[in-house]
């Protein structure tokens, strides 16, 4: 799955923060698209670009209208902060990747 990437004014990219169960971890994630803005990014996740990981309330009405689907939930908590999202519809081939993407990321955190 392609992960639409964050970079902040500094030039850092953001990692993205999961936390489940008092585990916490980081992921330097890769894909080909970094955006320095996050209303692109969720043009870019509508378009069908990847996998975005967004404030939650902006994206909220998209959730609603099912434009957008959250993914990830049990490794992003509710509040009023980040959340994954990739387009509402996308084919099983697509939901697998992240199947197997939060798989990575529960072995990344079980080796730190």
């Amino acid at each position: 799955m392609q992960c639409i990437r964050y970079r902040f004014t500094s030039g850092a990219v953001y990692r993205w923060e999961f936390e489940r169960g008092g585990i916490e971890v980081d992921i330097d994630v890769e894909g080909p698209l970094t955006l320095n803005d996050q209303d692109l990014m969720v043009d870019a996740a509508l378009d069908g670009a990847g996998l975005a990981f967004v404030f939650e309330a902006q994206v909220e009405e998209l959730i609603a209208k099912h434009k957008l689907v959250r993914v990830l939930a049990d490794w992003c908590p509710t509040y009023p902060g980040f959340s994954c999202t990739i387009r509402a519809g996308d084919n099983c081939r697509r939901v697998a990747r992240v199947r197997r993407f939060r798989a990575n990321a529960c072995h990344v955190a079980r080796m730190e």
